[in-house]
Order: structure tokens, then C-alpha cells, then sequence
């Protein structure tokens, strides 16, 4: 008996690439104590990056406001002092929330340890190339602290930098903000013909996105530091 035609169908199990998921916990963390005054932040390694994973504390050196009224003269008067304040700024409240640095101290240099720095434009951009894109910033947000915000915690802060909704002062001393946006100063100055401006990232409540923009030098925002 002949046969004519032998069709052979050979079956191979179907591979499918499955997306790493990271977990927060598998995250390669550790500990810097800054010596000059004693504060200790988680550090986390991002790429080839090595990043504070907490918002920076140290407030010598730039001047403490305390009222909001003495803020708002820097940018009225222009008077370019290097100044940081908190959250309860001209208020009896309790809070935890700050420093808030403006321009004005980023610039002076001293704000980082000696071995660290605020980063620059390029520095955060090449942060969000280590995450897949400026579109994956809900990597950064911290688990809790957003509001409201629709988007699951076990999307957030699968890179460790545990960033947090702080909010912002902005030029007339006002705080506002919290649950909300969380921003961060770079140490990069925009060349503009009549406004002071440098460059800062922020991320939205809701939204997946790193923001790099232009601001305002007199505004208070939280700062980071990044292994030099």
C-alpha cells in the first residue's frame, strides 16, 4: 500500500515572554549616613545610577523662612537669598513635610554630601531611560501618600525611588499641593531673557508620567541627591 502524501505536524509547547515584574522588595537598597549632620536615607540603585530614596533634609547653609511673607520678598524684591521652609510655614501646625528648597540653594552647591549631587536635566532624563521612558514615572511614586489616585499600588515604586506627593511652596509662601504632585529641583539653569527659571521634575496624582519642566527659581520644591 502506498501512501501517497505523509503529513507530519510536529507540536511545540508555545513560548510566551512574560514581563519581568520587579519587585519592590527584590529592589537593591542601602543606607547613607550623611555626616554632617547626622541624617541616614535609603539609597537605591536605578541602571547605572545610585540615587538617595528619600527627599533631601540637610538645611545648613541656605536660610530657614518662617513666615510667608518673608518668602514672597525673595521673588518681589528679588533679593536671590538661598533659602529652604516647611510645610507649616507661618502656621502653628505639626508637619513633617519638607525642606522645600528654592533655585537659589540648589545653586550654591552645598546642598548634597561631598560624593553627591542634585542632578541635572540629563541626569533625570537618563533616569527615565533606565525606567523604559519619561511615560513609566509611576515607578517612582511611593505605595501610599498619592490621594486618591486610581492607579494600583502594585504599579508604584517598583524601582525603589519611593517618591512622595509632597507638594510645593510657591512664590507668595504659600503651600499647596499635598496628595497631589510631588516635584524635585535639578541643578539645571534655563538661559531665558527676563524670567529666572531652571529646570525641575514632577509627577501628577493620576497620571503615569515624569514631567520635566521649567519653573520659577523662587519656588520652593523638595531635592534629591544623586551619587556622583
Amino acid at each position: 500500500m502506498k501512501i501517497k502524501n505523509l503529513l507530519i505536524i510536529l507540536f511545540f509547547p508555545l513560548l510566551t515572554a512574560c514581563p519581568t515584574v520587579v519587585d519592590e522588595e527584590r529592589v537593591e537598597k542601602d543606607y547613607f549616613i550623611d555626616e554632617r549632620d547626622g541624617n541616614k536615607y535609603s539609597i537605591v540603585k536605578i541602571g547605572n545610577q545610585t540615587w538617595f530614596a528619600e527627599d533631601l533634609r540637610y538645611v545648613s547653609n541656605t536660610k530657614f523662612i518662617e513666615n510667608k511673607e518673608d518668602w514672597s520678598s525673595i521673588f518681589l524684591q528679588n533679593t536671590k537669598v538661598p533659602a529652604h521652609t516647611i510645610s507649616a510655614i507661618g502656621s502653628t501646625a505639626v508637619q513633617t513635610v519638607g525642606p522645600f528648597y528654592n533655585w537659589f540653594a540648589v545653586q550654591t552647591g552645598f546642598l548634597c554630601p561631598n560624593g553627591w549631587k542634585i542632578p541635572t536635566e540629563h541626569d533625570f532624563r537618563q533616569l527615565a531611560d533606565n525606567l523604559g521612558g519619561l511615560q513609566y514615572g509611576t515607578k517612582l511614586k511611593s505605595k501610599t501618600g498619592w490621594g486618591n489616585e486610581d492607579i494600583s499600588e502594585v504599579e508604584r515604586n517598583l524601582s525603589g525611588f519611593d517618591a512622595k506627593a509632597n507638594g510645593r511652596i510657591d512664590n507668595y509662601g504659600r503651600y499647596d499641593y499635598f496628595e497631589e504632585h510631588g516635584y524635585w529641583w535639578t541643578s539645571t539653569k534655563v538661559d531665558h531673557p527676563t524670567t529666572d527659571l531652571a529646570v525641575m521634575m514632577s509627577l501628577n496624582q493620576g497620571g503615569p508620567e515624569m514631567n520635566i519642566q521649567n519653573m520659577n527659581v523662587e519656588i520652593g520644591f523638595a531635592c534629591r541627591c544623586l551619587k556622583d
